[in-house]
């Protein structure tokens, strides 16, 4: 029986020895895959072609101070591989002055995250679809360098990285990741000063901290403190949506202090902010357009369209309408019917306030009341 016992235990052990040798080699092979494709990515070939042209020009007759003039001119576009039988734009033109602060409108499909995709050149139009012309010259021959560096774009796919919370809001400006004064102000802008102040190591604060620290085979009760110190170090630290919003429109605000941003591009970047939230964000942001375009896309637009200079309503891929607020409500199309909407949700709220505020001041009304002649 011993020996039956010694041999069960040593065919145990060379059973689990070959299992991890298979896995060894493997995860081998992948590494080395791997390794491969990272090598790889080097000689892929843009699609995005480069231009030869510095923004802003250096013998530019253009007034650049204002911010970026923007025209498109019969623009169609269909996503790569995309498989719907109408494209995302459909012989498009419009223009946006330098200076002007443009709000794109429209249902969902309609073609207007599209307009930013294009204005910040992650996709081309295909040559006999249209142009993009921006101070007077065509997109394509600007060095994207360049024109990305004059370009600050708010969205609502910006991420943030595993680094502290400074950085995430620094790397607007790299040149300035280290300036804690500059950072805070940004912070302060974006709206993130207070969610900072939460934390105990502040902005050096670490959402997603490299795990650096291991602990195996730990007894409970041996090793409880053990434990604990393991326990703390490099905890992940969550932020709801909200919040992540706001230190990304930080580091859009850190953007703004390089003094070459001249075109803002806004996406749908508070849909996670609660009413209160995007307003003053939106407040903030216009109260920075000097020396800027600005372009927001937003479908709770009705404390921003009365700022406007240019209202672009889209629809199926079109401009369906084009003007200023009252213009486009003289119509009473599809801009009007869009903010009508809108109108009646918030006089519906508005009414439920009204009626809540009524409902607790007759409560205190009773409580004051009650408490006069000695009610419990």
């Amino acid at each position: 029986m011993t020996s039956i016992a010694i041999m069960q235990e040593y065919s145990t052990s060379l059973r689990y020895a070959l299992q991890m040798l298979f896995w060894d080699v493997r995860q081998a092979g992948k590494c080395v895959t791997d390794i491969k494709v990272l090598y790889e990515t080097a000689n892929i070939q843009n699609q995005i072609v480069d231009g030869t042209v510095e923004y802003p020009r250096p013998t530019d007759d253009a007034d650049t101070s204002k911010g970026i003039d923007i025209e498109l001119r019969n623009v169609s576009f269909a996503y790569p591989g995309d498989k719907a039988e109408e494209n995302a734009l459909r012989d498009v033109s419009l223009r946006i002055p330098a200076g002007s602060l443009a709000v794109i409108v429209g249902a969902n499909g309609g073609g207007k995250s599209t307009i930013i995709k294009l204005l910040a050149r992650m996709y081309d139009v295909a040559p006999g679809s249209g142009a993009v012309v921006i101070d007077g010259l065509p997109i394509q021959d600007y060095t994207l360098a360049s024109l990305r560096q004059a370009y600050a774009l708010l969205t609502q796919d910006h991420q943030l990285f595993p680094l502290a919370l400074a950085e995430n809001i620094g790397l607007g400006y790299p040149e300035k990741v280290d300036d804690r004064e500059m950072i805070m102000q940004a912070a302060r802008d974006g709206g993130a000063a207070e969610l900072l102040s939460k934390f105990k190591d502040g902005v050096e604060t670490n959402l997603e901290p490299v795990t650096t620290a291991y602990g195996y085979q730990l007894d409970d009760d041996k090793h409880k403190t053990l434990k604990t110190v393991l326990g703390k170090l490099e905890k992940t630290t969550e932020v709801s949506g909200g919040e992540k919003q706001r230190l990304v429109s930080s580091r859009a605000f850190m953007r703004f202090q390089t003094g070459k941003i001249k075109l803002l591009c806004v996406d749908e970047p508070s849909s996670a902010l609660d009413p209160k939230g995007e307003f003053e964000l939106f407040e903030r942001l216009r109260a920075a357009r000097a020396g800027k375009t600005m372009i927001f896309v937003t479908h709770r637009f009705g404390h921003l369209t009365k700022h406007a200079d240019i209202i672009i309503c889209m629809k199926a891929g079109k401009v369906a309408e084009l003007g200023t607020h009252q213009e486009l409500m003289a119509l009473d199309g599809e801009y009007a019917s869009l903010y009508n909407v809108q109108a009646q949700a918030f006089t519906a709220a508005e009414v439920r306030s009204f009626f809540v505020l009524i409902h607790v001041t007759e409560r205190l009304r009773l409580l004051d009341k009650c408490m006069v002649i000695g009610c419990t």
